[in-house]
């Protein structure tokens, strides 16, 4: 049986969105609201599954307050998520642009994207998680980061801020 052929904007939209989640255990481990919640189930859910699990969690932790005291610990995990996070998204998207020289040019790739984004309901899905992850980036980076730091607009970076964010956590 021969292996299906997918184009390399579909395979760089699919794994960039899955570095973007991958991203989030730290994130979702450094939230000092303490919610009796199972976040490493619900960050694996959403990894392998769909956003919508990260949904419902951030419903409920509106309803509960912040602690008065923040553990800025240095994290480890965060910073080595970070670099993995980083350089999966990154090559997923140069992928997009040249991998697979048969695809053709830059311009061919962008209509292909496009009209895939238009039409096909799993890019159309993958879409739909790149804007929640932003939001819920912005969201739970706000959070995490404190009011002073020097890294805080990090935030408003989609994708790389987190990353970049996670990398520098010493400074939450």
């Amino acid at each position: 049986m021969e292996e299906p052929i997918v184009h390399p904007t579909s395979e760089a939209l699919f794994n960039f969105a899955e570095a973007w989640i991958f991203m989030f255990l730290p994130l979702l481990l450094a939230e000092p609201r303490k919610l009796n919640l199972p976040r490493i189930g619900i960050w694996g859910m959403a990894m392998f599954l769909t956003n919508v699990f990260l949904i419902p969690y951030m419903g409920l932790r509106l309803n509960t307050p912040l602690p008065e005291e923040k553990d800025n610990k240095k994290d480890s995990l965060a910073r080595i998520f970070g670099w993995i996070g980083i350089i999966v998204g990154s090559v997923a998207i140069f992928w997009g642009f040249v991998g697979r020289p048969e695809f053709a040019d830059f311009a061919s790739r962008g209509h292909y994207l496009i009209s895939q984004i238009t039409t096909n309901r799993v890019a159309i899905a993958f879409c739909v998680d790149l804007i929640f992850f932003y939001i819920f980036q912005l969201v739970l980076l706000g959070t995490v980061i404190s009011q002073g730091s020097k890294t805080r607009w990090l935030r408003f970076v989609p994708f790389w801020g987190l990353g970049v964010s996670l990398i520098k956590n010493g400074e939450w």
